[in-house]
């Protein structure tokens, strides 16, 4: 990873530990912003103020993979599912027992949230006719291990995020782990690619960049002051 956040007097710490750190700065920084963008489709599909907090009460409990693969729902199925998630809660269904539903589909169809960089601003194609709207990455490459087909790459972390230095957006969509998944894993799931990738969110990477620097620092300043 060539990103560089640390102070002077951290230079002594281990690149991996620095790497790590910096990792989980950037995935918190992440995830926070698909949580606000979550909040406004709970409300959008007719969450109540207090139901809503209670499904981001529910979701901070989830352990990280659990809490990515809830977070992964694309932004076309958010419009298609929490309304109907609603009506189950309306008909007397707690909404731990909502939140415990998503993360066992999530388990069992390896839902989890992957980075795609792009300088193109994808924007959502309006479905029209009470259809939801469409937000997708189509593949582009020709592929010679998938008979040539056009592919759409991604990653699932920082360490291994693509083009970078001369991207402007971050495209977060829903990855695939599964085994009956049309995407395709190279290097034990550091990299995948599909036909089409479903967006969750789009953020401008140098912001999401500058707050998990920020984090990272802060990290860093909390653990110096409890070794001294």
């Amino acid at each position: 990873m060539s990103e560089k956040f640390l102070k002077p007097r951290s230079i002594e710490l281990p690149v991996e530990l620095r790497d790590k750190i910096l990792e989980d700065a950037f995935l918190t920084s992440v995830q926070g912003r698909i949580l606000e963008s979550f909040s406004e489709a709970l409300e959008e599909g007719g969450f109540t103020s207090d139901e809503e907090n209670e499904f981001r009460s529910e979701l901070s409990k989830l352990s990280l993979k659990d809490l990515n693969g809830v977070l992964s729902m694309p932004h076309e199925l958010k419009q298609m599912r929490l309304p109907r998630l609603h009506e189950r809660v309306e008909s007397g269904m707690s909404v731990h027992e909502i939140v415990m539903q998503l993360v066992k589909e999530a388990q069992e169809r390896g839902f989890t949230i992957g980075y795609h960089m792009s300088a193109s601003d994808i924007k959502p194609k309006p479905g029209g006719m009470a259809r939801p709207d469409s937000w997708t990455i189509d593949g582009k490459e020709q592929d010679h291990r998938d008979n040539d087909m056009p592919m759409a790459y991604y990653s699932t972390s920082l360490s291994h995020l693509y083009g970078k230095k001369r991207a402007r957006f971050l495209y977060i969509i829903r990855s695939e782990m599964g085994e009956h998944t049309t995407h395709k894993q190279d290097n034990d799931g550091a990299w995948g690619r599909a036909t089409k990738l479903d967006i969750v969110e789009k953020l401008e990477y140098e912001d999401v960049m500058k707050e998990a620097r920020m984090r990272a620092n802060g990290m860093l300043e909390q653990g110096s002051e409890s070794a001294e």
